[in-house]
């Protein structure tokens, strides 16, 4: 029942029946593709457009692109505009807190000077004594 069994089953896994099978994935030609997306549309081959609906399928193309062309154009300047307001919102904070900055200075700076001439007062009324 074991007779060389071991050895028969190292042979088909590492000897030369070991040869490993490599499967070829082929991606699909352009030729493929048409035929299996005209087979699934129903595309008819001996089918012949006239030129009256080839002028009627370019007038539709035309106005479908104009449409999205429009309303491109209107998202394009809609954005636009929120980010003036967004930039015009950010540098008046910024020139808030600026003057805001400068205001405390400006107080701090007259307060320096408010106690400076009640010191001048002061050494000159101790000097006329």
């Amino acid at each position: 029942m074991a007779d060389n069994y071991l050895e028969k089953r190292y042979e088909e896994v590492f000897g030369d029946g070991a040869s490993k099978k490599i499967v070829r994935h082929t991606s699909p030609t352009l030729n493929t593709l048409l035929v299996k997306n005209r087979s699934i549309r129903r595309w008819r081959q001996n089918f012949a457009a006239t030129a009256d609906q080839l002028r009627t399928m370019q007038g539709e193309l035309t106005r479908a692109n104009s449409a999205n062309t429009r309303d491109l154009g209107t998202l394009l300047a809609e954005n636009q505009r929120q980010s003036q307001d967004s930039a015009t919102a950010r540098l008046e904070a910024i020139d808030r807190a600026g003057a805001a900055r400068q205001r405390t200075a400006n107080d701090a700076l007259l307060a320096q000077l408010t106690v400076l001439e009640n010191r001048l007062k002061t050494l000159e009324d101790t000097n006329a004594n």
